[in-house]
C-alpha cells in the first residue's frame, strides 16, 4: 500500500482485564502488520477518563511499547477532551516537514468497536 506512517487508537478500558503480560489480539494482530510494513506509528490511548487509578494507564503504556517503539504515546478522552491538543500536534506538521513528505499518507487502525 501507499501508507506511509499510522496511528494505532485502543481503548483504557477497566472492563478489559489487562494481565500485564499479553495484548489483546487484535492490537497484537495490528502492531506485527506494523512491524512486517516496518511503518512509523503513533499510539493513541483513549478512554483514560474511565480509569480509576492512573497506574493501569502506566501498564498500559508500558506493554504498547514493549512490543512496539511507537513515535509518540498519547492518552486521550475524546468525551473529556483531555489530551486531544496533544494529539493534534503529534498529527500536525509544519509547512517544511509537508514539502519534505509531500504525499504521506496516515492509516488509522481502531480496534475500538463504534
Amino acid at each position: 500500500t501507499d501508507v506511509d506512517a499510522a496511528v494505532l487508537v485502543v481503548e483504557a478500558n477497566p472492563k478489559f482485564k489487562f494481565d500485564g503480560e499479553s495484548l489483546p489480539p487484535a492490537e497484537a494482530k495490528l502492531i506485527e502488520d506494523l512491524k512486517r510494513r516496518k511503518m512509523k506509528a503513533v499510539l493513541v490511548i483513549n478512554k483514560i477518563d474511565l480509569l480509576e487509578k492512573k497506574d493501569e494507564l502506566f501498564s498500559l503504556i508500558m506493554a504498547y511499547t514493549k512490543e512496539f517503539d511507537f513515535e509518540a504515546v498519547v492518552p486521550v478522552s475524546a468525551l473529556t477532551g483531555d489530551g486531544m491538543d496533544q494529539l493534534m500536534e503529534e498529527l500536525m506538521f509544519t509547512k517544511d516537514e509537508l514539502k519534505k513528505i509531500k504525499s504521506m499518507n496516515m492509516m488509522f487502525l481502531n480496534t475500538q468497536k463504534p
